[in-house]
């Protein structure tokens, strides 16, 4: 299972969030959860950490966080458009290429030199779920606090 926006306060009561929750949407406000349709939105205004995240997605075999570049502890893929975007991401916690670069053959050739796995998700979504799948990293309570989180916006 793939855990995925439209469902993680399903898997958890929202009550663990360590903020008081607020039923006006008003100026302020710390919490606006919203309900469109079949979904249901939370707005929290604060930056939660990697380990107040994790237990929304404790029932799920995989998480893809978005974000958290400051993260050398996490495997990361960059998705970038151009060689020169990915560039400023390389850090030693990559472990894959994919985005837009891929459809460019000039952006690809100058990407060949990052030495590193390039992925086009249109043709090599199977791949590249086998090469998630290797480089996952399993959380517990001692993996969540060793983890360092520059907080900010």
């Amino acid at each position: 299972m793939l855990g995925q926006s439209k469902r993680w306060f399903a898997s958890q009561p929202w009550t663990r969030l360590p903020l008081k929750p607020t039923d006006t949407p008003r100026a302020g406000a710390e919490i606006i959860a919203a309900a469109p349709r079949n979904e249901t939105v939370i707005f929290i205004k604060k930056r939660l950490r990697i380990m107040e995240l994790m237990p929304f997605f404790e029932d799920f075999d995989y998480v893809i966080l978005e974000g958290f570049k400051s993260e050398k502890n996490l495997p990361k893929i960059i998705a970038a458009k151009t060689a020169e975007e990915a560039k400023q991401y390389l850090d030693v916690s990559v472990v894959a290429i994919s985005g837009l670069i891929m459809y460019s053959e000039e952006e690809e050739r100058k990407a060949v030199s990052f030495k590193l796995p390039m992925f086009k998700s249109l043709t090599q979504a199977g791949e590249l779920a086998d090469l998630v799948e290797k480089k996952a990293k399993t959380f517990n309570e001692p993996d969540l606090k060793s983890i360092t989180h520059l907080q900010g916006n």
